[in-house]
């Protein structure tokens, strides 16, 4: 009797390994009245069976005459596997082993009973909700799982778990699924340090984008022998992958991963799969239900990145991770749900209009830009970013066409200088150059679920030496209008001098004329 009542404290302790947190209501009960299971806190997707795997009288609130329940089979074998284990040597009989898991690994049990169950005597439990029953089963101990092969690819974990049925058993299920966070790297929002990790940012074209996958632990990664987790990332068309550049685990980087055998990155395009083939068994110190691995990349902006909001250029990633700590359930994989972050650009339209009569567009006008880190830009045949560089001798030439327009595609916010190098024919250079200020008001804290809704879309705007210019978010096009003024009109030959000098020299001759004539006439008059 007295391994009897310390059989209860074993079951309770059982469960606790298990990751499932258990109350036992009990009520006066005749030795054959039947008990019921009522798991809490699960789901639809679950489709749980019970086995009696210990079977026994109940006395009261205690079970007695301890057997092996019809849920197992071949037992000889089973309690010689059993008996291979540390602290189960010395048992020769179920009551036996029932005391004996007081002291010992419940993991190391469960993974033995797993391998003999009886199907034909299983239970299984109607789920309603968040909760999952089974009524009128005979008093006993259960192991309680979900059906083999039933959640794969799912957003799920497999259970395993022993409860002691007298009476009412109520159980609830713990947190058995890891968890991932995908973040883009943002270089112009936060004032202390000018970077943080957001669901949506802006680059230009040919910026090198930096991203950060984040996975979590469940609560039952210790019921796992191995633990595997893939990281699987899909980039839009306008994303180009470029390098794993950090592995961090438990918030240290994990040193030469690219070396480690344990460790496999594929990448090429707009895909990669970072592997780890067994996060518990390598070099990564201790792993617990606190442990987080983090992924970070960079992938590059390029020529075919979406202008705008509409779209934008959309980075997505999943995670495959091991999901049955039960026996044969090694290679069984869940897949949490997606995790998305969206870059964005901008079209730069400058549009160079007469200053007395701004209706009439000016060909011509040519111009050099210049981002705030003192970089010349470079643009390609098609007007899109293609690099910054360092001297205004490479850089290239901006010249507006008969519209009177310059067009620049591919731009992050920011601040720029726009330099007139060449004026319209008939006017005047700009004296000074223009002040560019491009701004994106993006809403950030936010899990981006790839709907490209307006609050996380940034309201884009531009002003042109302060003055607003016009901008249109969904398209992505900001524009600004810059004046030039007429010159002075010059005589065909000759300069200001030369004229003076022309009008100078017939006052001279004509006041010669007035002299002679007026001589003349004193003459005659004598």
């Amino acid at each position: 009797m007295k391994k009897l009542r310390k059989l209860l404290s074993v079951a309770v302790a059982a469960l606790a390994a298990a990751s499932l947190a258990v109350t036992t209501t009990v009520t006066s009960f005749a030795a054959d009245d039947p008990g019921s299971i009522t798991i809490t806190g699960t789901n639809e997707k679950h489709t749980y069976e019970a086995y009696q795997i210990f079977s026994g009288r109940l006395e009261g609130t205690t079970l007695s005459d301890i057997e092996w329940g019809n849920g197992v089979t071949d037992t000889t074998t089973l309690l010689n596997e059993i008996k291979a284990v540390d602290g189960f040597d010395g048992c020769d009989s179920a009551a036996d082993v029932a005391e004996a898991l007081k002291d010992a690994n419940l993991q190391s049990i469960a993974d033995i009973i797993s391998k003999h169950l009886n199907s034909a005597n299983a239970k299984t439990l109607t789920t309603s909700g968040t909760s999952a029953t089974v009524s009128d089963i005979p008093v006993g101990y259960y192991l309680i799982k979900d059906i083999d092969k039933s959640l794969e690819n799912q957003d799920e974990a497999y259970t395993r778990f022993i409860v002691k049925v007298v009476g009412a058993a109520n159980a609830t299920v713990k947190s058995d699924k890891p968890t991932l966070d995908k973040k883009v790297l943002d270089d112009d929002d936060d004032a202390e340090n000018g970077k943080t990790w957001q669901d949506v940012a802006d680059y230009d074209i040919g910026d090198e984008v930096p991203f950060k996958l984040t996975a979590t632990m469940p609560d039952n990664i210790g019921d796992y022998e191995k633990y595997t987790l893939v990281f699987e990332d899909t980039m839009s068309e306008g994303l180009t992958y470029v390098d794993v550049t950090d592995i961090k685990i438990n918030g240290t980087s994990v040193e030469n991963f690219k070396d480690d055998k344990n460790i496999v990155i594929t990448g090429e395009g707009q895909s990669l799969t970072v592997t780890i083939t067994d996060l518990l068994n390598g070099s990564y110190g201790e792993i617990t239900q606190d442990t987080t691995v983090e992924v970070y990349f960079k992938a590059k902006l390029n020529e075919k990145a979406e202008i705008g909001n509409a779209k934008g250029n959309p980075n997505k990633a999943y995670l495959e991770y091991s999901n049955n700590p039960n026996v044969g359930g090694e290679g069984d994989k869940g897949k949490t749900p997606e995790a998305k972050v969206v870059v964005f650009t901008y079209q730069l339209n400058v549009e160079k209009v007469d200053g007395e009569k701004t209706t009439d567009k000016l060909e011509g006008a040519e111009f050099k830009l210049q981002n705030s880190d003192n970089k010349w830009l470079k643009i390609d045949e098609a007007n899109k970013v293609e690099a910054w560089v360092d001297t205004e001798a490479e850089a290239s030439t901006l010249k507006t066409n008969a519209s009177g327009l310059i067009t620049v595609i591919g731009l992050d916010e920011g601040t720029y200088t726009l330099t007139e190098t060449k004026a319209p024919t008939g006017y005047n250079k700009l004296s000074n150059p223009v002040e560019l200020v491009i701004t994106a008001d993006d809403v950030h804290d936010q899990d981006y679920d790839g709907s490209n809704a307006p609050a996380l879309c940034p309201t884009i705007n531009i002003t042109a030496d302060g003055e607003p210019g016009s901008a249109a978010s969904a398209s992505g096009v900001l524009g600004a209008e810059i004046a030039n003024h007429k010159g002075t009109t010059l005589p065909e030959t000759g300069g200001i001098g030369t004229t003076i000098f022309f009008v100078g020299g017939g006052i001279v001759v004509a006041g010669a004329a007035i002299l002679l004539i007026v001589k003349r006439r004193m003459r005659s008059d004598s």
